[in-house]
C-alpha cells in the first residue's frame, strides 16, 4: 500500500514522507502484521511547489499585462488587478503611492490604492499616509530614489516615525519597489505581510520588480498619449 506525501513540522523545518505498507505473512500463510517504511520525499516536494508558484506568477504576470495594454488608465488598470497581485505573492496588503512636490520644491508622497486581504484593517483611508514628507521615510525613501528595492522585517528597524507608522498598522514585513518614469521617482508600490516575519524570496522580488516596471510603462505611455491629445487641442 502506498500513500501521498504528508507533512510534519520540526522546530522551523518542514518534512514531507510517503509511506508504503507490506503486510507480512508467516510460514502459515497467515497474515501477522504489516511493515511499514517512510520515504523522504522532502526536496521532491518543495521543488514541485516551488515550480507551482512560479508558474502561478507567470500567470499572474500574463493578466497584469493584459490589463494594462487593455486599458488607458495605468491607475485603473493597477486597481483592477492589485488582488491578483496581493493573493500571488500572500500579502495582506498591495499600495501604490504617487510623489509629487508642493510650490516650495519639497517632496511628498500620498496613498492612490490599496488592496487587502480582509484579515487586516485597510489603511487608504488613514490620514497619516496622505502627503506624507519625504523625509519622515527616509529608511526606505533613500534606496527608492536610487531605484533601489527596500525591504525588512519591521522589528529589526531602529525606532524611528517610519516604524511607529508600521507598527500602528499591523505591519510585521514589508517589501516596497520604485516606479521610475523618464528616470524621474515617480512613486512606490509595497506590499505588506502582517502575519509573519517574513524574509521575501527572490521569485517574488522579481515578479513584483516585473510588475512595478509595467506600471512605469503604462504611465510613460499614458502621459504620451495625454500629450499627442493636447497638442491637438
Amino acid at each position: 500500500v502506498e500513500s501521498e506525501a504528508f507533512h510534519l513540522k520540526k522546530g522551523e523545518k518542514d518534512f514531507w514522507f510517503s509511506l508504503s505498507m507490506h503486510p507480512v505473512v508467516n510460514s502459515e500463510g497467515r497474515f501477522t502484521h504489516w511493515v511499514a517504511i517512510a520515504h523522504d520525499v522532502s526536496e521532491q516536494t518543495k521543488a514541485q511547489f516551488k515550480l507551482e508558484y512560479k508558474s502561478r506568477l507567470l500567470a499572474a504576470i500574463a493578466e497584469v499585462n493584459s490589463n494594462f495594454l487593455q486599458l488607458d488608465d495605468p491607475i485603473l488598470a493597477l486597481d483592477r488587478c492589485f488582488q491578483l497581485v496581493g493573493e500571488a505573492v500572500f500579502a495582506d496588503r498591495a499600495y501604490y503611492f504617487q510623489n509629487y512636490e508642493n510650490s516650495d520644491g519639497d517632496a511628498f508622497c500620498s496613498q492612490r490604492l490599496e488592496w487587502n486581504s480582509g484579515k487586516f484593517l485597510p489603511q487608504i483611508d488613514n490620514k497619516l499616509l496622505q502627503e506624507i514628507p519625504m523625509t519622515m521615510i527616509q529608511e526606505f525613501g533613500k534606496p527608492l530614489t536610487l531605484n533601489q528595492r527596500f525591504s525588512t522585517i519591521v522589528s529589526n528597524l531602529p525606532e524611528s516615525e517610519f516604524k511607529s507608522l508600521l507598527v500602528e498598522t499591523s505591519v510585521k514585513s514589508i517589501l516596497v519597489l520604485p516606479i521610475f518614469v523618464k528616470d524621474s521617482f515617480h512613486g512606490f508600490i509595497g506590499f505588506d505581510d502582517c502575519q509573519s516575519e517574513r524574509t521575501w524570496n527572490d521569485d517574488e522580488i522579481s515578479f513584483l520588480k516585473t510588475i512595478a516596471a509595467n506600471m512605469a510603462i503604462a504611465i510613460e505611455r499614458a502621459q504620451a498619449v495625454t500629450k499627442v491629445k493636447l497638442a491637438y487641442e
